[in-house]
């Protein structure tokens, strides 16, 4: 005889509700223990925790486990989860379907999660039969099969492809088909580097370009393995900033070797490296480390990396004043301030860059190096050469440049005569 279904919600709410009170009740004890408690209480010490294990042993700590349970458990205490593993397939139909009964559990975040579990142990019960049976509910079941979709791709991304293709054929969205080959790829990334590279193979154009995060990712995850095979170049080069997070020097051995043989393909991915180390290290421990490194380096390509020491975007005023502060020498300056001082954005971090040079004839010199990047601009189209040599006025201007020392920086991207 089945149960009825608001004895079902029921047991799970109360699960739910019991657990948040014990919760709430600990945490006055708590509270009232600590004003109450005498000095001497207070230095007692601490009981050992206990152990509820008994005999078994523990399995080892494992990132992907870790991550799969704070995946899958969504803020659900370990009882309420095993009374939904344990529930039938018409109950967890159930749980799904029917409205949540008024007066327990009302909370959105717990209906949510109760209903996400659920959906979960159904898939992995039967994923074919679970996804049969909420298309045949028609319009009431759109939003479960789209939840079965977001675990498929989780789960089994080759069994998630063909609901995502299909779905995406009835939706005309795009952003959505993303969103799901996005989930694939963070679903993988628990399972390591060959995971997410069967993803890519899977969704193919579908894998968006996306931030990737320190704590999706196990320490020992194969990076290297990624930035070199990985076929998605914004991927590619967000894995690379989390990689230096973690291991900066391989990181920058990887990013060097790469400027090294394909020259202005890869000229981004030292500032990608660094602007890894500056997400841990902050931007002047990162200028510290980047120092210790440039000696290594052959002059070719220490300036090329100092050029690019911010990857994609224009240097914050942070990593402009921490650079310049310990970039050790003019020429390192320089190049720096070269790589990005850009002829169309008046002021900004770069004008600070160069009034930190400090004399006027480095200044000069600076300015003369960037201007000769502009020189086939100026002689190819001349509207925006125009534009850069105004821009170029009120940098000089800003910084009180003597008009005879303009005329070297005039010469510099001024066209030579046909």
């Amino acid at each position: 005889m089945k149960r009825p279904l608001t004895s079902l919600f029921a047991g799970t709410a109360g699960l739910l509700l019991g657990w948040a009170a014990a919760r709430q009740v600990a945490t006055n004890a708590t509270t009232e223990q600590t004003s109450t408690a005498t000095p001497q209480a207070a230095s007692a010490p601490l009981p050992a925790p206990l152990s509820n294990s008994g005999s078994k042993s523990q399995p080892p700590h494992d990132f992907a486990r870790l991550r799969r349970l704070m995946r899958d458990w969504l803020f659900l205490p370990e009882e309420a989860q095993h009374s939904i593993e344990r529930m039938s397939a018409d109950e967890l139909r159930g749980l799904l379907t029917a409205p949540w009964p008024d007066g327990i559990g009302n909370d959105n975040m717990v209906r949510s999660a109760t209903r996400e579990a659920a959906a979960r142990e159904l898939f992995r019960r039967d994923a074919e039969g679970s996804f049969q049976w909420a298309e045949g509910l028609g319009a009431e079941g759109h939003t479960i099969l789209l939840k079965l979709v977001k675990i498929a791709a989780i789960e089994d991304p080759r069994f998630a492809k063909p609901w995502v293709d299909k779905l995406r054929a009835k939706q005309e969205d795009d952003l959505w088909a993303a969103s799901m080959a996005r989930t694939a790829v963070e679903g993988a990334i628990s399972r390591g580097a060959d995971a997410v590279l069967e993803v890519e193979e899977i969704f193919g154009k579908d894998i968006p370009g996306f931030a990737a995060y320190l704590d999706e990712f196990d320490p020992h995850f194969d990076f290297g393995k990624l930035v070199e095979k990985s076929q998605q170049r914004d991927f590619r080069l967000e894995v690379l900033k989390v990689w230096a997070s973690v291991d900066p020097e391989a990181a920058l051995q990887r990013a060097a070797e790469q400027l090294a043989t394909k020259g202005i393909e890869a000229q981004q991915l030292p500032g990608i490296v660094y602007s890894g180390v500056a997400t841990t290290s902050g931007e002047a421990g990162a200028a510290e480390w980047l120092v210790g490194k440039l000696d290594e380096l052959p002059q070719d390509l220490r300036w090329r990396i100092v050029g690019t020491l911010s990857g994609t975007e224009m240097p914050s005023e942070a990593r402009v004043e921490a650079l310049m502060k310990v970039l050790p020498t003019q020429e390192d300056r320089i190049q720096f301030i070269a790589g990005y001082y850009s002829p169309f954005t008046p002021g900004g971090p770069m004008l600070e860059a160069l009034k930190l040079l400090g004399s006027q004839e480095v200044q000069v010199e600076a300015l003369v190096t960037t201007a000769g990047r502009y020189r086939l601009l100026m002689e190819i189209n001349p509207e925006q050469g125009k534009q850069a040599a105004d821009r170029f006025e009120e940098t000089m201007d800003a910084l009180a440049i003597p008009e005879e020392k303009r005329t070297q920086i005039r010469g510099a991207y001024t066209p030579a005569p046909k």
